[in-house]
């Protein structure tokens, strides 16, 4: 349990900015999470097209949809249809590059097999 938190940490700590939106409306954390997402979100592009893909050993990619999931619904509660966007798109980012690592994954282990 503390491995997962230690892998996701820093996607909890914005998940609990992102969440204290909802309580303050403070327009520092609107413009911090205008210049953190964008750098985000291109670190998951670059991520899915890059060719090799590090393994999550420890971590289950449920935490971290639940968190995006998080992230996504408060945004839009918050009307701040930009940031939610682009949240919907890590989110759908980091479904995609779960699916290609399991099936490099699985394509490693017949290699092995064989």
């Amino acid at each position: 349990m503390k491995k997962i938190f230690e892998k996701a940490l820093l996607d909890i700590i914005i998940t609990v900015v992102i969440l204290l939106t909802l309580f303050t409306g403070h327009v520092f954390i609107r413009w911090f999470l205008y210049l953190y997402t964008p750098v985000i979100l291109a670190a998951r592009i670059i991520a899915l097209f890059s060719k090799k893909v590090k393994s999550s050993k420890g971590v289950s990619d449920w935490i971290f949809h639940l968190l995006y999931a998080i992230n996504f619904t408060v945004l839009i509660i918050d009307r701040w249809w930009v940031l939610a966007g682009m949240w919907l798109l890590i989110w759908i980012l980091a479904f995609l590059f779960s699916r290609k690592r399991s099936v490099q994954q699985q394509s490693a282990k017949r290699m092995r097999k064989r």
